[in-house]
């Protein structure tokens, strides 16, 4: 059957399409959330535009998704599963969180010991995934999976029989844990500012854009909050000193975020970074604070932590391979068409 994949982020929606289950997804394209008033209306347009009628829709969204309402936690959209399907005319729908396509679209890397074949971040291989650090991975462990967009995913990979189940997680939702002096002061800022702050109100688009504007207002520089995450990244990577600063003091965070979910989850097989951010900034990586606050934080299981093999996904594409992974999936043959009224 004819299938349409989506992966509707807080900002942007990505489509593709495939002929059958199993061919590969042709037809991407990108569009921007806040153009288009409903899921709808972004539907329609990219179906008209390839003249095609899918028989099965499998997407992802950035919400929970275990009820028939979906109300998007980072754009205006809202929907019903069950009137999309029949609005669209398709047999079947499935719906899953973003970050389960994210951390399903990673499976192929790591059957059957392959993630021994894939490449250092600093080699020139053209593979979507590479390894930012070694470490000796057991392998009958969890993988984590976690990655700052708009706002800030993580799942949790289990191999179960040779299949890998996916286990939603909110950990951008957890309570943000400053581990340094800056962090304790950005804490108290952003209290003020937000009340009770999140994790992803640090690491994350928003996230970075809130350092920028403490650090500004910190060294009392005007305008910190008139830039956007986009350009403090661009300016960073070419040195600006503000931008590099609080582009580290998100990173450091974020290495802070992925032990802490290493070692709540066990997922001593591997920690995998994606998301729209990372891949972007993936040269600052190395130089950052990221790996020592992985491993340093945590004194007693410094050592443990460092046998941890860390990951970096580029793929822009991982959030519609995830949903034809997931159509696929045997664990999640019990979702398709699943409505859980309110």
């Amino acid at each position: 059957m004819s299938s349409l994949f989506a992966d509707m982020g807080g900002t942007n929606v990505r489509f593709g399409y495939s002929k059958t289950e199993n061919s590969s997804i042709i037809f991407t394209e990108t569009y921007k959330v806040s153009n288009f008033s409903t899921v709808e209306d972004a539907i329609k347009l990219y179906c008209s535009n390839y003249s095609i009628s899918p028989q099965t829709l499998s997407f992802c969204v950035a919400a929970p998704t275990n009820k028939n309402s979906i109300i998007f936690t980072n754009n205006h959209w809202t929907m019903k599963k069950d009137m999309l399907r029949d609005a669209l005319g398709s047999k079947n729908i499935l719906c899953i969180n973003d970050f389960t396509a994210q951390a399903l679209s990673q499976t192929p890397y790591f059957k059957s010991g392959s993630d021994k074949k894939i490449p250092d971040l600093n080699t020139s291989s053209t593979s979507f995934i590479k390894k930012f650090s070694d470490g000796s991975p057991d392998q009958a462990s969890p993988i984590f999976v976690i990655g700052p967009g708009t706002g800030l995913g993580a799942s949790i990979l289990v191999c179960i029989d040779d299949t890998f189940k996916a286990l939603q997680a909110e950990g951008g939702h957890t309570h943000f844990s400053p581990t340094s002096e800056i962090e304790l002061e950005l804490l108290i800022w952003l209290q003020k500012k937000l009340g009770p702050v999140s994790t992803e109100n640090v690491i994350s688009g928003s996230g970075l854009e809130n350092i920028y504007q403490f650090l500004s207002y910190r060294q009392s520089k005007p305008n910190g909050s008139k830039i956007r995450a986009e350009r403090i990244g661009a300016l960073a990577l070419k040195g600006d000193p503000l931008s590099l600063e609080a582009v580290n003091v998100m990173l450091g965070a974020l290495g802070t975020a992925t032990a802490n979910g290493v070692l709540i989850t066990g997922s001593f097989r591997g920690a995998i970074i994606c998301g729209g951010i990372i891949p972007k900034l993936s040269k600052l990586l190395s130089k950052s604070p990221f790996y020592d606050k992985f491993i340093y934080n945590k004194p007693s299981y410094s050592n443990l932590l460092r046998q941890v093999p860390i990951y970096i996904s580029s793929d822009p594409f991982s959030g519609l391979k995830g949903c034809q992974q997931a159509f696929q999936n045997k664990f999640l043959k019990s979702e398709i068409n699943r409505f859980s009224y309110d």
